[in-house]
């Protein structure tokens, strides 16, 4: 292997080039470089993950963890630690994710390696949203947020604005997420980041949906999508899922069902267990508006599941339960309409919801007298 690549990897721990990587690990085997290896496996991961494969990059990542921890590469397992955190988030354990992420940011802590540390921050941030701990998530980013100004920081600034719309979001708070989305994305696009650009763009399409502006909606989706499209991003799935569920709301199952399907298909490709369950219940209006009673067991069964696991449910898992339990009731397939509306009742008691759940109440009374009048047991 030419010195520079060698010289790059020690020094660094990157390798660009995916082949340089394989080459790097082989190398190390042969020749007994132990600890270049565990910086050649950690590579190896980061090229793993690019290319969808997220059980790998964790298998590479676990074996790389305890070569760093035997030399006392302090850097490299920080590295790799927050690349296992990265893993673990993609395959839907949160709760691991997050006791990698804390271990990362003290070691980088300890390293003075300020900007590492505020990935990590930033990541935690993330996943205290989707718990559910939008206060905790607010304080902590907002710190982060701070601490970016001090570092003179503006892209990782701008990740912690987007986190904050998300917050604001939560909120309803709408103006205010959508003022915080229109600084990250000129920010973003002025650093030439386009990835982060797509982001925006989903996250200011969700504003527009929350806003009930469903055409405006559709269209920063399909924007997010072709950008992620363009970038050859494993990511595309997300805005893809977001457009069906707008399509779905929009009464537009049609259109929703072959958006969706590819979506579900991205998502078990590449093993992204963390939104599996969003797409099934996505799909599960879409199962009921074309009488798909196969398909249907298939998703209700995904959505008992997340309604089982209360820090992961969002909101937006719950209506489509709603709307899967009226569609059923409404073509007279009473076993569906209660599975998908009792269902509803539990998930919206979980996101406090009286309103609701007094809503689909409504509609469990009116498919107790269906079932009367069909001679089922009340």
């Amino acid at each position: 292997m030419p010195f520079q690549i060698w010289r790059q990897l020690c020094s660094t721990g990157r390798i660009r080039r995916p082949l340089a990587a394989e080459r790097a690990e082989a190398d190390a085997r042969r020749y007994g470089w132990d600890r270049v290896r565990p910086r050649a496996l950690d590579q190896l991961a980061l090229v793993a993950r690019w290319r969808g494969d997220l059980a790998g990059a964790l298998e590479l990542h676990l074996q790389a963890w305890p070569l760093f921890a035997e030399h006392d590469d302090l850097a490299g397992l920080a590295d790799c630690l927050r690349g296992l955190a990265r893993d673990a988030v993609s395959l839907g354990d949160r709760a691991q994710a997050t006791r990698y992420f804390l271990q990362a940011s003290q070691l980088y802590r300890k390293l003075k390696q300020p900007l590492s540390r505020v990935d990590c921050l930033l990541s935690l941030g993330f996943l205290m949203l989707n718990a559910g701990r939008t206060r905790r998530a607010e304080v902590l980013l907002q710190a982060t947020v701070n601490l970016c100004e001090r570092l003179n920081a503006p892209t990782r600034k701008a990740q912690g604005l987007l986190l904050l719309a998300k917050v604001a979001q939560n909120d309803h708070d709408l103006d205010r997420a959508e003022m915080l989305l229109w600084r990250s994305l000129t920010t973003f696009e002025q650093a030439g980041e386009p990835s982060m650009v797509a982001d925006c763009h989903n996250n200011l399409a969700e504003n527009a949906r929350l806003r009930g502006n469903l055409d405006h909606a559709e269209t920063g989706f399909r924007r997010s999508l072709e950008l992620h499209e363009a970038m050859g991003s494993a990511n595309g799935f997300l805005p893809r899922l977001n457009l069906g569920l707008t399509l779905v709301e929009k009464g537009a199952y049609a259109e929703a069902r072959p958006v969706l399907e590819l979506s579900l298909s991205e998502i078990e490709a590449a093993g992204r267990r963390g939104y599996l369950a969003w797409a099934h219940i996505a799909l599960l209006p879409v199962a009921a508006h074309f009488r798909d009673w196969e398909g249907w067991e298939e998703h209700v069964e995904e959505a008992r599941a997340l309604v089982h696991h209360p820090d992961t449910l969002r909101s937006d898992d719950v209506w489509p339960l709603e709307r899967a339990g009226l569609l059923a009731l409404a073509l007279g397939a009473v076993a569906q309409a209660r599975e998908a509306l009792e269902l509803a009742v539990e998930a919206w008691q979980r996101q406090g919801r009286p309103d609701r759940v007094a809503q689909v109440a409504r509609a469990l009374s009116d498919l107790e007298s269906a079932e009367r009048r069909m001679g089922g047991e009340p």
